[in-house]
């Protein structure tokens, strides 16, 4: 049973063939021509100065305004730094009585005037007539549960205890905001 066939596998030929879809042939590709530039651009790179481009008519810290840049005079940019300045100090009596203006004559503006859930407590803390009036003026919003939350996780004072209190006397608050509330008052 000696063959002189130097394959005894007759298929052996074909083996290429049945595998090729499996097992894909490199493709002979010409190597990438150099670059023009030196190597030792690399090394050394051009001092270049680049300076950062911002759009800042694209930029809208809050987005429900459409202005993102309100007249200084206009009486929602006053609102606005009344409000900053009420988050660290607390306000003379007319500057209370103009902040309070505003927001009566543009209930809206509670809304625009830069104060977020996270910066409640140091207002609560500095002014809570301020901070009773602008949560008022947010009862209607969506954003108002956020305030709640933040309201109930700050730490117990007689401020926001006082802003609590006025809260409930004055508008009808969800269930489970005063009983959380509540909880965390006897929890401390």
């Amino acid at each position: 049973l000696t063959s002189s066939n130097p394959n005894p596998n007759p298929s052996s030929s074909t083996l290429p063939l049945l595998f090729s879809d499996r097992f894909p042939l490199p493709f002979l590709r010409p190597p990438p021509s150099p670059l023009p530039l030196s190597p030792m651009l690399w090394l050394s790179p051009p001092l270049l100065s680049f300076s950062p481009l911002f759009d800042s008519s694209s930029f809208n810290p809050n987005p429900n305004t459409s202005n993102p840049s309100p007249n200084p005079d206009s009486p929602l940019a006053i609102l606005q730094s009344l409000v900053t300045t009420a988050l660290s100090e607390p306000l003379v009596n007319q500057q209370q009585t103009l902040l309070l203006q505003i927001l009566n004559s543009n209930p809206s503006f509670a809304s625009q005037s830069g104060l977020t859930p996270d910066l409640l407590p140091d207002l609560v803390d500095t002014n809570p007539v301020i901070a009773i009036e602008i949560l008022l003026k947010l009862m209607k919003t969506p954003e108002i549960t956020e305030y709640f939350v933040e309201l109930v996780g700050m730490d117990m004072s007689l401020h926001s205890m006082e802003v609590v209190n006025r809260l409930t006397s004055l508008v009808e608050l969800p269930q489970e905001f005063v009983h959380l509330y509540i909880a965390k008052c006897i929890a401390q």
